[in-house]
């Protein structure tokens, strides 16, 4: 999430809300919460997923990107290098939020890619439809 907010704030320096959460996210990864995030092993799918709406909610959405990225990785999920699991329809959920917290960063090929999988994971998902016709809709 930390990469795709860099390469967003690199094309348009000058945006506030990019700016603004960077500075948020780099302070909360200097912080031993976030410390906590950043290198817990511990805790499944659904607790990462629980984290990551919770900070989704609350407008922290690169932290948000992140604990979805943990969720996808838990477990060495296969999927996570898309390929479809036995837990495909969770890992579709988790890329579809995933790419909603992009969309929401600003990060459009991110947020495009993200739903790109979700769709190809879970194929009855129609959240999945919805958050790539976003993305595309927000490439223009």
């Amino acid at each position: 999430a930390a990469d795709a907010l860099k390469r967003a704030l690199e094309c348009e320096p000058s945006n506030e809300r990019w700016q603004a959460e960077y500075r948020s996210l780099h302070a909360r990864e200097t912080s031993d919460d976030t410390r906590d995030c950043s290198s817990s092993s511990s805790g499944g799918r659904e607790e990462h997923k629980a984290r990551g709406n919770e900070a989704f909610r609350a407008r922290r959405s690169a932290e948000a990107a992140g604990w979805y990225t943990r969720a996808i990785e838990a477990d060495g999920d296969a999927s996570s290098a898309g390929e479809a699991s036995s837990n495909g329809a969770e890992v579709a959920v988790l890329r579809s939020n995933r790419s909603a917290a992009f969309m929401k960063l600003g990060a459009n090929s991110e947020a495009l890619a993200e739903a790109r999988r979700c769709v190809k994971l879970d194929a009855s998902f129609v959240k999945g439809y919805l958050r790539l016709g976003e993305a595309l809709g927000a490439m223009g």
